[in-house]
């Protein structure tokens, strides 16, 4: 089993006949219109994708993963419960949103592209500010506590 993320269903070539897909429910309520809706409830009509729910324990570890990578404030819902169904069903997840990838790396989960090049090693996020350049762990703070300078994502270790 596959689990597609939003990346995935918009970047694919849209045949979903060619194996078992599936979806969460808000990843489905991402994808609202145009040719993509169309393959997708095509796709669900003929059984070649199923919706399913992770349960909330794996929506907690997809959760814990990406806070440990520094990704977890840059990833939705529909990112999360993607990830999570992947844990849960021990499933390949598909998807071209390097948060992902790096949380489905922190985890174990094997992933595949659409159509971006994979990522190559798993990382570590943090927040530097601007003006001083102090680190602050990623999370919802938008200005420095030190200086107030804004904050901006940075790899951790890079200067």
């Amino acid at each position: 089993m596959r689990v597609l993320d939003t990346s995935a269903v918009l970047r694919s070539d849209l045949d979903f006949s060619k194996g078992s897909y599936a979806l969460t429910p808000a990843v489905l309520g991402e994808i609202k219109s145009g040719i993509p809706a169309a393959a997708v409830e095509n796709a669900i009509r003929t059984g070649s994708i199923k919706i399913r729910s992770p349960s909330q324990k794996a929506v907690n570890a997809a959760s814990e993963a990406a806070k440990k990578t520094g990704d977890l404030e840059w990833l939705s819902a529909a990112d999360l419960e993607a990830l999570a169904l992947a844990i849960e069903k021990r499933a390949v997840i598909c998807s071209d949103d390097y948060g992902i990838q790096n949380a489905a790396k922190e985890l174990g989960v094997k992933y595949e592209t659409a159509t971006q090049e994979g990522i190559t090693e798993k990382r570590r996020w943090v927040k530097r500010c601007e003006g001083c350049g102090k680190t602050h762990p990623p999370g919802q703070e938008k200005t420095c506590s030190v200086c107030g300078g804004a904050l901006k994502k940075k790899r951790a270790g890079d200067g």
